[in-house]
């Protein structure tokens, strides 16, 4: 195979994760990124991300890929020997959806009762109320894993640009223009700037739809809640019945998180943080549902850009121009099935 000098814009897991797998393929990789590696406003960063095949459309493909992304997780966190997966388990309340989980290979049952307090003690459960327990899946500590794939690429030969902003980019040359106008040439380049990436785009290959590459925030509140028991049977929780209600107990030191999708909207990552307000009515719409967290305490909170794509494809190449595609709010689940295809691609090309 033929080593390829490569170049890859953006510092989030897809763009880490994308050096990573081909630097082990032996392509020579530079990144690129405006802000610090890895960059703390990348939609990747943050503490946490849950892991887990449950989708509200029932959709058992998507089920199937979270699975593969589980085992592709498993063995890169192996490879830049880092420890940052918690296998929590994850519940689902009340959902007795007929999807056939096992027959993917999942390994999931329902609890009730007890079980289920144990598991979710907040929820008060009552008669009839059941879970969807997923046994294998959990948290991904998502600033965790940036900052140990960095660590792990740069004796790998990463080089790393950071602090440098790619203004134009040229599909057809393979040509990154920078903002001290440096220009950089490269066999290929893999763009993986999230809600940057519209801006970057060529205009012949700009998509027509105006929504597609736009940023939403999302919000989640981190509290203490002085009910919780840690260290026993906690698992985190994908949904909890009515809302798109998700989040974790309190893990590895960090506080019990709350999220609520409801809050999410679209906002521009230069408008001004309105995290603190928005934590405080996403606390009220816990408690709204389980009025046990009334004794919760908001201690911080967090928000963070991912990008409205509008396609389900992973990502789109156009000549020497790679596109990541992958977001949606949910892309970092399923960030090294991504970065797989992409270099399976790339290194057939090399191949022939």
């Amino acid at each position: 195979m033929k080593a390829r000098q490569i170049a890859v814009v953006g510092s989030g897991i897809h763009g880490l994760l994308c050096a990573w797998l081909l630097i082990r393929k032996g392509h020579r990789v530079e990144l690129f990124e405006q802000g610090a590696v890895p960059n703390p406003s990348a939609a990747s960063h943050g503490l946490h991300r849950l892991l887990h095949p449950w989708n509200a459309a029932g959709d058992p493909m998507m089920a199937e890929a979270t699975a593969g992304a589980l085992r592709s997780w498993k063995r890169i966190l192996a490879e830049i020997g880092s420890d940052a997966f918690e296998q929590t388990g994850i519940l689902v309340l009340d959902d007795r959806s007929g999807l056939a989980f096992d027959g993917l290979g999942i390994a999931s049952s329902l609890i009730e009762g007890a079980a289920l307090s144990r598991r979710l003690p907040f929820a008060e459960i009552r008669y009839g109320h059941s879970a969807r327990l997923f046994h294998d899946f959990g948290v991904l500590f998502a600033g965790r894993i940036l900052g140990d794939l960095v660590k792990a690429l740069r004796p790998a030969g990463l080089r790393i640009h950071a602090h440098t902003r790619v203004e134009a980019i040229n599909a057809r040359t393979g040509s990154l223009h920078l903002a001290d106008a440096g220009r950089v040439s490269a066999d290929l380049i893999i763009l993986a700037t999230g809600t940057g990436t519209r801006a970057l785009l060529p205009a012949d290959i700009l998509p027509t739809d105006p929504q597609a590459f736009s940023p939403r925030r999302c919000y989640v509140a981190y509290v203490e809640w002085p009910d919780y028991d840690t260290g026993k049977e906690d698992a985190a929780w994908a949904s909890l019945g009515r809302g798109d209600l998700w989040g974790m107990p309190p893990l590895r030191g960090e506080l019990m998180k709350l999220g609520n999708g409801a809050f999410t909207r679209p906002a521009d990552p230069a408008e001004p943080d309105d995290a603190a307000a928005v934590a405080r009515d996403l606390l009220k719409s816990y408690v709204a549902r389980f009025p046990a967290l009334g004794r919760a305490r908001l201690v911080r909170c967090g928000a963070n850009h991912w990008t409205r794509i509008g396609s389900r494809n992973a990502f789109m190449i156009r000549d020497r121009l790679v596109v990541v595609t992958s977001d949606d709010g949910g892309g970092f689940k399923t960030a090294p099935q991504v970065a797989e295809a992409i270099v399976a691609r790339i290194s057939d090309a090399s191949a022939s």
